[in-house]
This record gives C-alpha cells, structure tokens and sequence, in this order.
C-alpha cells in the first residue's frame, strides 16, 4: 500500500518564516521584527457568526524612520507585556512621532491605546474619515486631536520616502457602505527600508487556517482578496475591477515587497510582491465576472452618514 501524500505541495520555506538577521530585541515576544526596522504585533479577535466562533486575529505595526523616531500603523488592544515591549522599543512612548490607523473599520483599539499614546503636538494621530467623525475621546474621556485624514494626498505622503502609502482604485474609501460587510478599502502602506507592506482586510493571507476557515475552503499559505470584491467592495461599475487591477498592478511595478503583514491570519515572507502577483492574476476571471455583471448599472451615489452602531461593524 503506498504512503498517503497531501494534496497540496508543501509551501516554500522562506514563506513560512521571516529572514534570519540580528534582531534589535530578540527577546521580544509581541513585537515581533519582522525584518530590520519593522516590528509586527497580532492580537485575538473573536470573529462570530451565528453560533460559531473563530479567532481570526488583528495587528499593528511599528516602523522604524530614518530619523531614529517610529510611528504606529493601526492599534491592538495591548496586553501589559505587550506594552512593556512597545514602551521598550519607543522609549516610553517619547520616540514614537506618529499613530496612523488605516481601514475605516479597524477601531476597537483607538480608544484604549490612545489612554497610552496620546495625540499631542509631538505625537500625531491619523485617521479615515469615519474614524475623524465617529471617534473624538479616548477610554479616559480625553479627546482625541486628529492631525490629518488619509483621504487626503499630502497626509499620506508626510513620511515619504520612509513610508509610502496608497489607498486602491475602484472602492470606497470615505464611508464604505453596507458597513457591516464592505471591508475592503484601505491604506496600503510600505516600509520601504524593511520591504515591508502593511495591509488590512484587502488582502487575506491565510497561513495556517483554522479548522472553521479550512471549512470554508481555505488553504494553507495561500493569498486571496476579501470576500467583498465579489459584492460591495468594488464600486457597482464595469469599469471599477480594472481600475482596481492597474492600480495593484502598477503598485506591485512601483514598490519593492518583500514581506507582507495582513490584519486576519497570517503573514507572507520574503516572496510577497511575486504572491501578491499571483494573486491579481488569479482573480482575472473574477474582474471579468463582476465586470460584465455590472455592466449597464448605474453608479452607486456616494454617502457620508456613519449612522451604523459602530459595536456591530468593527473587524479590528
């Protein structure tokens, strides 16, 4: 009788682990450096569907600028060791200059690490327009100064050419709509010393999945788009996958990605614009779907309300 075998091939080593190289705080056990001068940090997040449940994990990162200063992309809900570590790396929170949080729907921990990290005049907080309009106090009653809305150009290029960062083509950014389901738009955002992309629910890169998630047909190692692009994540418009598609594509010519950090499961190392790549041109028969379907559809009219009970619409 011969040997069972798995279906699927064994993933390449390099994406399974981050590149060996002397880490800055080896002991670290939260902020994990990914490469040098990019730490990532995941947390629990129970996602619940009905009568299931599955811990499908947030994050944040915190990046290294060439002046020696850090800034945050996105925020945890931070275990006091996890604190210690962020407290260690940024010396008590003085070298930290900056805290962007980055998907309209990732906000369960502004309140809470802004009780820590306060805006302040040498520490600027940057936000979506939803989280500028919906979240103005912290856990302590302080009020939150937003510095800037990442809507706007000039605020995503405030830390050019450390940080780049990009919001994609042919979706809602401004106020994503059903907000309980349309979690797709983001601000990509690439370290370019470290190579490093951080990016939220856009992009799912499921490592090693959960039993529920292998369920639902997930595979190890393997790169996919949210589940929203087949509905309200793109604009209703024939035109809107292609736009989505040059602007990824052009975005994978223009930026160098080595590894990518996403928000829900996993992380992608050292090959991460080659599987990024391959996952655009897996969903070519997707864009040609959603393409001819709305085709002859009228444009959605965009609306700014943030009316939805924001405990039921939060991913992070």
């Amino acid at each position: 009788m011969g040997s069972s075998r798995s279906s699927e091939p064994p993933p390449l080593v390099s994406e399974q682990e981050p590149p060996t190289f002397e880490r800055t705080f080896p002991a670290f056990t939260h902020f994990v450096e990914i490469a040098p001068g990019f730490w990532h940090c995941r947390a629990p997040f129970v996602l619940k569907k009905g009568p299931l449940s599955d811990d499908i994990k947030t994050h944040m990162s915190v990046c290294r600028l060439s002046s020696g200063k850090f800034v945050c992309i996105d925020a945890v809900k931070l275990a006091q060791e996890a604190k210690a570590e962020l407290d260690q790396l940024t010396d008590n929170g003085n070298e930290l200059e900056a805290v962007f949080h980055t998907h309209p729907f990732h906000s369960v921990a502004i309140a809470s690490f802004h009780v820590c990290y306060p805006s302040s005049s040498t520490r600027k907080w940057f936000g979506c327009p939803r989280h500028l309009a919906m979240f103005t106090v912290d856990e302590g009653k302080n009020p939150i100064t937003w510095s800037g809305d990442l809507r706007c150009c000039e605020v995503r290029k405030m830390y050019e050419p450390d940080v780049a960062m990009q919001i994609p083509a042919g979706s809602e950014f401004v106020d994503p709509k059903p907000p309980t389901s349309n979690h797709f738009s983001t601000v990509f955002v690439l370290h370019r010393s470290s190579k490093t992309l951080h990016v939220d629910d856009c992009i799912m890169y499921f490592d090693k999945p959960s039993a529920l998630m292998r369920l639902f047909g997930k595979k190890c190692h393997s790169m996919e788009f949210h589940n929203s692009i087949c509905g309200p994540g793109l604009y209703p418009t024939e035109q809107a996958p292609m736009d989505f598609k040059n602007w990824l594509s052009k975005l994978l010519d223009e930026w160098e990605i080595d590894h990518i950090v996403a928000a829900h499961m996993g992380n992608c190392y050292n090959n991460g614009n080659d599987k990024l790549r391959k996952c655009l041109d897996d969903a070519e028969a997707t864009f040609i779907k959603i393409a001819k379907r709305n085709a002859g559809k009228e444009p959605a009219e965009a609306t700014e309300g943030y009316t939805d009970d924001p405990n039921a619409v939060e991913c992070g």
